[in-house]
């Protein structure tokens, strides 16, 4: 395997900025700097990035995963917070494709495959992802047009895909906990994005007054939530 490619796969970068990283003088090889873009690696050599031992990639795992409210999408947190790697399977090199905050719940994909966690995540694959949003008051029609053609936020357009009404979609009853919210149908509505800035879908709607009180990611590109109870998941075969 060449060593851009075994860096993506490891989760280290792109492959690009693994390309860039190996030009930095930044790689080692058992013991031996290079710099070399078509240098092969294999099971046997130990790679250091920085000094740091890079373990040789799995057999690649992917996971949909149902991330409860409260866990937090990291390795680490200093504050002793509930991870949702306390979830999964463990010395795997697992990591998630995008995250959840905090607040937020439903479908996260979670891989040891650099090379496939790039490939979903990078905005040229415009993968699409459906959320259901529950909000402290009645949806205006008004605002979807607003929605729809964007909102100026940290000097850029942040938009959504598409904004419609929420219908009762078999299965979700079944596996979010005290579902379906005892509210008006009108406060409740399915949002579809492409794009993955940070607390996109809690900013736009704040920017036209309207507060969050709950966020379910239910699909990534075909991928859907139904069926996986929370701090649940199953395995995927094939690829998006």
């Amino acid at each position: 395997m060449r060593i851009n490619r075994f860096l993506a796969r490891a989760g280290i970068a792109s492959r690009r900025k693994s390309e860039a990283i190996l030009l930095e003088g930044r790689v080692t090889i058992n013991g031996l700097r290079v710099d070399h873009l078509a240098t092969e690696v294999s099971p046997q050599d130990i790679v250091c990035v920085d000094g740091k031992h890079i373990a040789w990639p799995q057999e690649r795992l992917l996971l949909a995963y149902h991330k409860p409210v409260g866990l937090l999408c990291s390795h680490s947190d200093p504050h002793a917070s509930r991870l949702i790697y306390d979830d999964l399977p463990k010395d795997l090199g697992l990591f998630s494709i995008g995250r959840l905050d905090r607040d937020s719940e439903g479908l996260l994909l979670i891989t040891n495959d650099g090379i496939l966690a790039q490939s979903v995540a990078h905005p040229s694959m415009e993968t699409e992802k459906e959320y259901v949003v529950v909000l402290n008051r009645p949806f205006v029609e008004k605002d979807r047009e607003t929605l729809l053609r964007g909102v100026s936020i940290e000097g850029s357009l942040w938009r959504m895909d598409a904004v419609k009404p929420y219908t009762s979609d078999a299965g979700l009853d079944e596996i979010l906990p005290q579902w379906p919210p005892k509210i008006l149908p009108t406060r409740i509505v399915r949002v579809f994005l492409h794009e993955g800035h940070k607390r996109e879908i809690r900013r736009l709607f704040a920017a036209l007054q309207y507060r969050v009180l709950r966020l379910v990611r239910v699909r990534v590109a075909e991928i859907q939530l139904y069926g996986i109870l929370p701090g649940d998941y199953r395995v995927l075969e094939g690829s998006l």
